[in-house]
């Protein structure tokens, strides 16, 4: 079941579209970011803790809601491929 919008989440989805294009690099960097940036340490000395972070409340995410986390990790390396050839970049780094 979604959760009610609140205003932080209008202001910053109006925030992204004031700043970014639907479907670009730069919004997707954007999100990213912005996400860390609020609400993970992104340590110097482990520059994969704070993406470490991310994943594991991903996979959290995904068992409340019983998603396969292993099959939407796999569509979203086949998405970030796509997109990446979009932007006219190199596929993902495996």
């Amino acid at each position: 079941m979604a959760h009610p919008i609140t205003q932080l989440e209008l202001e910053m989805s109006r925030e992204l579209d004031n700043r970014t294009e639907a479907d670009t690099q730069r919004r997707a960097q954007f999100r990213m970011h912005t996400l860390i940036a609020a609400w993970y340490d992104d340590e110097p000395s482990e520059p994969d803790q704070a993406i470490r972070d991310v994943l594991t409340d991903l996979v959290h995410l995904a068992d409340e809601r019983g998603i396969d986390i292993h099959a939407a990790l796999d569509r979203s390396m086949w998405m970030a491929d796509q997109e990446r050839a979009e932007w006219g970049l190199g596929a993902v780094q495996r």
